[in-house]
């Protein structure tokens, strides 16, 4: 997703942040805030599902963060209104292939 931002949307490598620890999108985004913390505008680069789930984690976790989102994930022609059913229904029902990702408490 890295080289997808660099190259096709022209970021520059430097501002790209990786965060390669995390087993969960929970853990990502708490191991992602310390990387973070000083960026004046926050995209995060993945499939529209899991984007959309990182952002309402990042907005649990941190709301002051989150205001800094701008989404990037979107693609025109896509069914929004689906991806926001099954994407919601997924997370309340524990994941994807069954594994269920981990809930932590604020």
């Amino acid at each position: 997703m890295a080289d997808h931002v660099v190259d096709a949307l022209r970021v520059p490598r430097e501002n790209v942040v990786l965060e390669e620890c995390a087993r969960t999108t929970w853990e990502n985004i708490a191991y992602s805030i310390p990387l973070i913390e000083q960026a004046l505008s926050i995209e995060i680069a993945s499939n529209t599902f899991h984007a959309r789930r990182a952002r309402k984690y990042l907005a649990k976790q941190s709301p002051l963060l989150a205001a800094r989102l701008h989404r990037a994930d979107y693609v025109p022609g896509e069914l929004v209104l689906a991806k926001l059913v099954l994407s919601d229904t997924l997370d309340e029902y524990g994941g994807v292939n069954g594994r269920a990702h981990e809930r932590r408490p604020l």
